[in-house]
């Protein structure tokens, strides 16, 4: 199938899949952090590439170089770097929506705080005489 795209050999794909899973995983001993591993293989994959077409005799170091950036994608995981961008952006649409949640939860409580302030207080000054059953103001 890859030969049918003229891209790189068979042969090409695997020397640089194995390169580049060899130095991602040197790398990742290092204190890199792990959301650069990504563009660190797909450096790795593009050199890989143009070292894979020289060895094997190609002559297309353009078509190299692209199947090493494609490889070094594939090989790193460019889909646990996108889980991770997805990750931020969810957490920070999180963030803004419990703030906006917040901000209307003050402003319904500065209300209600206003309206109570604002309402007259009433008491109840007529008391209920237990031997008659009338109030006292009715007993005078």
């Amino acid at each position: 199938m890859i030969d049918n795209l003229n891209l790189v050999s068979a042969t090409e794909v695997a020397i640089i899949a194995a390169v580049v899973a060899a130095v991602t995983q040197a790398v990742k001993q290092t204190k890199l952090p792990s959301a650069y591993l990504p563009f660190v293989a797909a450096g790795v994959g593009v050199i890989a590439g143009i070292v894979a077409v020289k060895v094997t005799g190609d002559t297309d170091y353009l078509a190299g170089a692209l199947e090493g950036l494609l490889t070094g994608f594939g090989t790193s995981g460019v889909v646990d770097a996108g889980k991770s961008v997805t990750t931020a952006v969810s957490t920070k649409i999180a963030a803004n929506k419990q703030s906006e949640s917040d901000e209307e939860t003050a402003k319904i409580n500065a209300a209600v705080q206003a309206a109570l302030a604002a309402t007259p207080q009433v008491t109840n000054a007529t008391t209920t005489d237990s031997t008659k059953g009338a109030t006292q103001d009715e007993a005078k």
